[in-house]
Formats: C-alpha cells, structure tokens, sequence
C-alpha cells in the first residue's frame, strides 16, 4: 500500500482559491436602461456581456455593454457619441461613423441601413478596473444633427 504525503497548507490555500473563485462567479451586477429620446430606431433591449459573450465576472471588468435596435425609418448617415462616468472622474468619451468600418466591427450594418433592420450593437466598455456604479449615454445623430438614438444607462460592478 502507497501513501502520498499531504501539504495541509497547500490544501488550505487551494481551498482559500476555489472558494473565491466560486464567489467571484456569483457575484452580481445590475444593467439599468432608458430610451431617451430615439427617432430613428426602437430600442428592443440593452444588455451587458463579457468578452467571451457571458455576463462579466467583476475580477476581471471586461465589459461591452450592447443593445439591439430596430430601424424605424431608412438612415443614410449618423455619428454615435459614447460618454460613460465614475463618480468623480471625469466622463470617458469616443465617437465613431456609424456609416465607416470601425461602426461595422461593433455591429452596424453597412449604410444605407434599411427601415425595419434589427441589428445588435456591442460596444467595448472603457471603465475597466473599477467597481462602482457607471453611467452611460449612447446618442447617435444625424447629418442635420437630429437625435436618431439615444440611450442612457447605469450599472454596477460589486468591488472585491
């Protein structure tokens, strides 16, 4: 008969491990979202996910926080502004053509986009490391500088 010598410290530390990986999975964050005054698109549902398309574990904040959106009259042109706020910090802002190749990558269609379209916007979150709560607005205008989109949203990360 053979027996194997057991490190209680390394069991221990395992242990310690595994049950916070455990906890890191369940913890929870919540997505609040309101149309704020689209022209252009319905906005079916915003959502948040992680890289790999779960909803983020908060170890590790990768977030896109995304929505799916309905064409209610054809769009020739449009530029989406994303600004998201922390606490103090001053808003994260970037902008993009929703008519170019960078709009395309997050899940645009090519322009013109058709009247009665649905598609699904991902958006990469710039808020990455910190726990808390965040707030978010989508606004996408037109050539004329009409709100065609708008969408604001608030979530929060639990911090560990």
């Amino acid at each position: 008969r053979t027996s194997f010598p057991v490190d209680l410290r390394l069991m221990r530390v395992l242990c310690i491990c595994l049950l916070a990986c455990c906890l890191a999975v369940t913890q929870a964050a919540y997505l609040n979202w309101t149309d704020c005054g689209s022209t252009a698109f319905k906005v079916m549902d915003v959502f948040a996910e992680g890289k790999d398309g779960h909803y983020p574990i908060p170890l590790f904040h990768s977030w896109n926080i995304g929505y799916d959106i309905k064409a209610i009259k054809p769009i020739e042109a449009g530029s989406l502004q994303v600004k998201v706020k922390y606490g103090f910090i001053p808003p994260i802002k970037h902008s993009v053509n929703i008519c170019g190749k960078p709009a395309e990558k997050d899940g645009y269609p090519p322009c013109p986009i058709r009247a009665g379209e649905v598609f699904r916007v991902n958006d990469t979150n710039p808020a990455l490391f910190l726990g808390g709560t965040y707030n978010g607005t989508f606004t996408q205008t037109g050539a004329n500088g009409e709100i065609q989109l708008c969408i604001e949203t608030s979530w929060h990360v639990k911090k560990f």
